[in-house]
């Protein structure tokens, strides 16, 4: 459909009075526009707003509570062992991967209400058993959103999961089910160990449930690769084992049939805009586990935090006003670390703890380092002379 299809240029005889009714609407959507989408985008990050260290969604490095867990979650004191027992004792084919470990492979259903009212599936992704009480990881962005969430076992019974915690900044999850059934564990392996052209097997589901238990295999090539996603950089293993939507939260295994990565993103073009191929990537079974152990424990990662929500200044702004690049603060948490080191409105932070930060992800990066309870260096441009600031880190 093209705007002919519903839109009449014509000006109906004796209606001068809606002629000018139109002018002033068109005048004042424009206007709108223009605030929601020009300006902002002067500022940089697309004009989204980025609060450091805390917990909206728009945060590098924020802790979203998806709808879904707001149910009561019942939480050890210690996370359980993670990880099944081994399933090879040497190095074996893919065939015999699939059969041992595949199992631990399951569908993950995102559910929202529709304009109806009834739960309807938004998206479909992949999951990995990790433990025999049912905790099960994914991706963050697999359940993002979710009203409600089911898993699908490889023997076809569908069940609701219990969204046990969900980290937006490390693309991390974790569900809960309640099987009723004995549960086949994907054992954990060593990413560390890994080295570049080892065999690296990806199962999971491509495109949704009609190639649930897909299995593809490659090798591992590249490690410690910085993937900005979204505006956070996520240390990831490279693989060209084929990985593509449906994917994400599935398993990426070495030759012993443990797992070594959670696949999560496919580079489908480069910043010239052309196609690629063979450029899948996960997150490192060694990063994530600190991360599952505490979304299990505490539901959400406790990290440092300034306290301050505003916008990052591109070299374009930073050109065209005369200004640094930096993070632009628009908003200080009343009280919180930022506010009492003196903070204000329309400061632009340009260095944390001595190193010269552009971007929110290098700011944020900077922060990450730290410790709640410690003390950082923070200088900001304000009003044409630099200021720097004594912070003393929160907790998030």
């Amino acid at each position: 459909m093209n705007h002919d299809d519903f839109y009449d240029e014509r000006t109906p005889r004796g209606g001068r009075g809606w002629f000018f009714t139109a002018i002033i609407l068109i005048a004042f959507i424009v206007g709108a526009l223009f605030v929601q989408y020009v300006l902002p985008a002067t500022l940089g990050d697309g004009g989204r707003v980025s609060l450091i260290g805390a917990t909206p969604t728009t945060t590098p490095g924020a802790t979203e509570e998806p709808a879904a867990t707001r149910e009561p979650v019942e939480r050890p004191e210690v996370a359980p062992e993670l990880g099944g027992r081994a399933a090879m004792l040497h190095e074996a084919n893919i065939s015999e991967i699939r059969k041992a470990v595949g199992p631990a492979v399951v569908g993950v259903s995102n559910k929202a209400s529709s304009i109806y009212g009834a739960l309807e599936e938004q998206g479909y992704g992949s999951g990995i058993i990790i433990s025999e009480e049912g905790y099960i990881v994914t991706n963050y962005h697999v359940i993002a959103g979710a009203g409600a969430v089911a898993v699908a076992l490889s023997n076809g019974v569908e069940m609701e999961a219990q969204i046990v915690g969900a980290d937006e900044y490390t693309d991390l999850a974790v569900l809960k089910i309640d099987a009723q059934q004995d549960l086949t564990v994907m054992p954990f392996g060593d990413s560390d160990a890994v080295d570049v052209g080892d065999l690296a097997i990806a199962i999971g589901n491509p495109l949704g449930r009609e190639f649930f238990g897909t299995v593809t295999a490659g090798v591992v090539s590249g490690k410690d690769r910085q993937v900005t996603v979204d505006g956070r950089t996520i240390v990831m293993l490279q693989t060209d084992a084929a990985i593509n939507p449906g994917n994400s939260g599935g398993a990426l295994l070495n030759s012993r049939g443990e797992l070594i990565g959670i696949t999560s993103v496919k580079s489908m073009y480069t910043r010239s805009g052309y196609s690629v191929e063979g450029l899948g990537f996960a997150i490192p079974i060694n990063s994530a586990r600190p991360i599952i152990e505490e979304l299990i424990t505490q539901g959400r990662i406790k990290r440092p935090m300034i306290g301050v929500r505003g916008a990052e200044i591109t070299a374009a702004a930073a050109d065209y006003y005369n200004i640094p690049q930096g993070f632009l603060v628009k908003e200080i948490v009343e009280d919180g670390p930022g506010d009492r080191a003196g903070i204000k409105i329309n400061d632009i932070i340009i260095r944390v703890d001595g190193q010269r930060t552009k971007t929110t992800d290098e700011m944020s990066s900077v922060i990450y380092g730290h410790a709640a309870g410690d003390t950082v260096a923070v200088t900001v441009w304000r009003e044409g002379r630099e200021i720097e600031l004594s912070v003393v880190l929160g907790d998030s």
